[in-house]
């Protein structure tokens, strides 16, 4: 199964396998993963759309070994984000793998995949403007703030923006 790592680094994203369905089910029920996404719903219909595509990167998030989130990274066509970029979602849903570093690691690595595997001119995320501690985590991972935007399932949010 194929996998992306960084030296030094405990996090790994692999391949979604069938057998990790159930677990992002259970994940996507937790609270802090639903205030990622804005609802379950939202993150129901947005992993679905990501598994559909054909485009769409989407990995488990490793640590030594065992599962503890997803990730993934899509070319939408979303008015608010900057030309040529693709959105990316990533959430740790081990409880105990939370606070950890993990999430802003997995995220450089799902940057530096899809800019080595796409013509993507940035990546983004999206973040509730009350998820301070979300936004930190995505500025660890070298994304910077473009603004504020309006989303569907989050409201008010922060774009934050890596450029290639």
């Amino acid at each position: 199964m194929a996998m992306i790592a960084a030296a030094k680094s405990p996090v790994v994203l692999r391949l979604v396998a069938e057998g990790d369905r159930f677990r992002m089910r259970r994940w996507v029920g937790e609270p802090h993963v639903i205030q990622w996404w804005g609802s379950r719903a939202a993150a129901d219909a947005a992993m679905a759309m990501a598994a559909q595509s054909e485009t769409a990167v989407t990995r488990i998030i490793e640590v030594g070994g065992e599962a503890v989130g997803y990730a993934q990274a899509m070319d939408l066509a979303d008015d608010v984000l900057p030309a040529g970029a693709w959105q990316a979602d990533v959430f740790i849903g081990d409880e105990a793998a939370r606070g950890k570093g993990y999430g802003a690691e997995a995220l450089r690595l799902m940057r530096g995949e899809v800019f080595g595997a796409t013509l993507a001119s940035a990546l983004a995320v999206k973040v509730a403007i009350a998820n301070e501690r979300q936004v930190r985590e995505i500025e660890k991972a070298g994304f910077v703030w473009r603004g504020l935007v309006s989303d569907a399932s989050l409201g008010r949010c922060w774009l934050l923006v890596a450029e290639r």
